[in-house]
């Protein structure tokens, strides 16, 4: 005869002890609709990993309740005033129905960013709900090794939510890679692929950044300054054309410095989100006459308009100055740009990106719509996305040429 699992034991304790709890509070109430709670399994999660919650429905009226959840249910983790907006996932969608004084339980994955650390809250509002469930959990900090520094980086982009440095090293991650790249790489600019009409149909771009050095202190409020390595590639393919060749690839390393200021949670007006200067280069690899580069040192700064974890816009300008002789490319990409995103971090955002040439002719305009879509059979989230572009210089190939397109597909990263 076996004995019975440990686990499986410790888990139906736990959830008629929540069942408990939750007639009790039922009764007090006198609710006649269900009672639902969010239960996270005890002990320290480790940054970085997945943990399980258990959603639990109770009915203490006298008819049967119908409950409905989705595979994936839209959450936030909050640790210290900051936010992140996190997903939790389910193998299916599920539909049940609650007999008077019964529960149902529904397990759930939460997958935990790297660089967060400490006591917090998740938060999780239900469809067709106006209350939010929240559980406690208990996040234990994922270092790199004793070769790589005490911390992990904060940002992956301006426009992205913060996170806060995680704490000491550990063994998890004492080898060479994980040494070299444990909480180092991260994504930088949007990473996508779409598809529509016209000589250069497909563009596709990815993008990451790894941070070399912390620069500076931190606080409660403040990241440290760090100094990242970035690499950006962006390529239009001719993919409708006879063997399907690439019309323009564009290589862009960078050298930056960047310091970020977390907003307030719950802020209703404007607040400064931080700064990114460097040095960018640009060039196509081609030789001869279609050869371009173009050298630029830059200043980007960012600003939250409205909650961070509501709908918002993030304002993002950003100044040039060409490092070489480049009065042509100036012509027609000026010296600056404004990028603002309006949106929320769950859902749908409206991103705009301006420019115009040195005399404020030769305009440029770019709109990329994203919306957040998980897939089943990869098990992963990623975002639809429509973008329109109308102006000079997609490519730095064509740069004097205006052009206009609009395609459609998907990105990793908005």
């Amino acid at each position: 005869m076996s004995k019975a699992d440990p686990g499986a034991r410790i888990r139906t304790q736990r959830l008629l002890l929540l069942a408990l709890s939750l007639l009790i509070t039922a009764r007090v109430v006198r609710a006649q609709e269900l009672t639902t709670v969010l239960s996270v399994a005890p002990g320290a999660a480790m940054a970085g990993t997945s943990v399980e919650l258990e959603l639990v429905a109770f009915n203490a009226g006298t008819t049967e309740r119908s409950f409905t959840v989705p595979a994936v249910i839209p959450a936030s983790l909050v640790i210290g005033g900051a936010s992140w907006p996190l997903e939790l996932c389910a193998d299916s969608p599920s539909h049940s129905t609650v007999a008077p004084g019964g529960f149902i339980a529904r397990s759930y994955r939460l997958s935990l960013p790297n660089a967060v650390a400490g006591p917090g809250v998740i938060e999780v509002t239900l469809p067709d709900s106006t209350s939010t469930l929240r559980a406690a959990i208990e996040v234990a900090a994922v270092a790199v090794g004793p070769a790589g520094g005490n911390g992990v980086p904060i940002l992956a982009n301006l426009e992205r939510p913060p996170a806060r440095v995680a704490g000491e090293t550990s063994d998890a991650d004492a080898t060479v890679l994980g040494r070299t790249l444990a909480g180092r790489l991260q994504a930088h600019e949007p990473i996508y692929f779409v598809y529509g009409t016209g000589p250069e149909a497909a563009k596709f771009q990815f993008s990451f950044k790894y941070r070399v050095a912390d620069l500076g202190a931190r606080t409660s409020t403040t990241t440290r300054g760090s100094l990242q390595l970035g690499y950006t590639e962006r390529s239009l393919w001719d993919v409708d054309s006879a063997s399907s060749p690439f019309y323009d690839t564009s290589y862009m390393p960078e050298l930056f410095w960047e310091w970020i200021k977390i907003p307030p949670r719950k802020q209703s007006g404007v607040s400064f989100n931080g700064l990114q200067a460097g040095f960018k280069h640009e060039s196509n690899g081609k030789d001869g006459a279609d050869s371009r580069s173009v050298n630029t040192a830059y200043l980007r700064v960012g600003f939250f308009v409205g909650p961070v974890d509501g709908w918002r816009l993030i304002l993002s300008p950003e100044v040039w100055t060409y490092l070489d002789d480049a009065d042509d490319i100036a012509e027609y990409r000026g010296y600056g740009r404004l990028r603002a995103t309006f949106g929320k971090a769950n859902g749908l955002n409206l991103k705009l990106t301006a420019m115009a040439g040195k005399d404020l002719d030769h305009r440029s305009v770019q709109l990329d719509m994203t919306y957040p879509v998980h897939v089943g059979f990869l098990d992963m989230s990623v975002f639809v996305m429509a973008q329109y572009f109308n102006g000079y210089g997609e490519s730095v190939l064509s740069y004097d040429r205006k052009t206009e397109s609009l395609r459609f597909g998907f990105a990793v990263v908005r």
